[in-house]
């Protein structure tokens, strides 16, 4: 076998093929997501990281968000402790973005890749600025609550009794009773 078959694919910067025509920003983060390329570099944070991708792409330059994100895709922009916060359908997942100073990029702030995981952050994050949605999170935490509780689920889940039935009833549709005005943007919240 020659030497040549053994090698590992070179490593490709970003900055050397954005712009190269097809080459955009969120194609790019795309192929991490179909585990094609492993991000790496300082802002591999943009794209999941798959350590078994045949091809590197270095991130060796910021990425703008704005430059994946549609306008209609920002659902709240706020500052939580001095901090401005904004939450983002990304590459088709709900991620949370931040960043220290109004002039700054926003910085990812949950983790790309592990979806999965970040929804308490979400949760906590919007529950704790939005005080509104308090009693959705309250309610809809009863309601895992009542589901996962190992005393009640051994009695309750398997068995399927009418009291947790009931209490399931309940809670569904508590929750979907809920009406929630639209939250406001950061400017609104500067007022």
């Amino acid at each position: 076998m020659s030497s040549h078959c053994q090698d590992k694919p070179p490593k490709i910067l970003l900055s050397k093929i954005r712009g190269v025509d097809g080459c955009t920003d969120s194609g790019i983060i795309s192929l991490a997501y179909q585990k094609k390329i492993k991000a790496t570099g300082l802002y591999r944070f943009f794209a999941p990281e798959h350590s078994k991708a045949e091809y590197e792409v270095d991130f060796d330059e910021e990425v703008d968000i704005f430059n994946i994100v549609f306008p209609g895709q920002i659902f709240a922009q706020f500052i939580h402790e001095q901090k401005y916060f904004t939450i983002a359908w990304y590459m088709g997942h709900l991620h949370v973005f931040k960043k220290d100073n109004a002039p700054a990029k926003f910085w990812p702030d949950t983790i790309m890749g592990l979806e999965t995981m970040n929804g308490n952050k979400i949760v906590q994050l919007i529950g704790g600025y939005y005080k509104v949605l308090g009693s959705v999170i309250r309610t809809v935490n009863k309601l895992s609550d009542h589901e996962t509780s190992m005393d009640v689920c051994f009695v309750n889940c398997f068995s399927r009794t009418r009291e947790f039935q009931q209490e399931k009833n309940r809670l569904s549709a508590e929750i979907n009773s809920l009406i929630l005005a639209r939250l406001p943007l950061i400017n609104e919240n500067a007022k």
